[in-house]
């Protein structure tokens, strides 16, 4: 009788001690999470492209070795590119302003990057259709 009178003092305490280490735990992953958070912004860029902006495009070639012509040395992005069209937060439609025409299809802000002019400005070359 003594023992389980025990036993019952026992289980009352430890589900006293129940709710604080839920809270504990609680806090503990809400910690984590914000460290993860900080860790993944600080390596992710965020990009707000407007209508009008200048864009670097990634550089989309095959090596040939008819043409003697290695993808590897081309250069990885082209442009500069006009933003005519801001489809969604994260989807744009381009222009080229050399050629005066407007790019098939769409492109992702993660492929796009700012344009920086410098003196060697890569452009896309023409592709005989």
């Amino acid at each position: 009788m003594k023992q389980f009178k025990y036993l019952q003092w026992l289980a009352q305490k430890e589900a006293e001690v129940i709710p604080e280490c839920n809270k504990m735990a609680r806090r503990v992953a809400v910690d984590a999470q914000d460290q993860w958070v900080k860790a993944y912004n600080e390596s992710h860029r965020r990009q707000n492209f407007k209508v009008g902006d200048l864009v670097m495009r990634p550089n989309m070639v095959l090596s040939s070795a008819a043409d003697k012509y290695n993808k590897d040395l081309a250069a990885p992005r082209v442009g500069p590119f006009e933003v005519v069209e801001k489809l969604s937060p994260t989807t744009f439609r381009l222009h080229n302003p050399k050629t005066g025409k407007t790019l098939k299809g769409t492109w992702n802000v993660t492929k796009l990057r700012p344009f920086v002019p410098t003196a060697h400005v890569v452009t896309p070359p023409s592709v005989p259709v």
